[in-house]
């Protein structure tokens, strides 16, 4: 399986060659995090890390279940 993911401009996903419509996104977050972990190292981070970064001010539980 093969991902590519576009940031610069107008955002864009595919995979095996096939573009994910932005209607395919079901939440932005979503969409967000993929952007996130694209810049990221390895492309991975810590659930926890992705928490802070979108619900500084929850929680650790109310994050979680978002």
């Amino acid at each position: 399986m093969r991902v590519s993911i576009h940031l610069l401009g107008r955002f864009a996903v595919s995979v095996d060659g096939r573009a994910i419509p932005g209607a395919d996104w079901r939440r932005d977050r979503a969409a967000a995090l993929v952007k996130l972990l694209a810049l990221k190292p390895a492309h991975r981070m810590h659930r926890e890390q992705a928490m802070e970064t979108f619900w500084p001010d929850a929680d650790s539980e109310a994050a979680g279940a978002s």
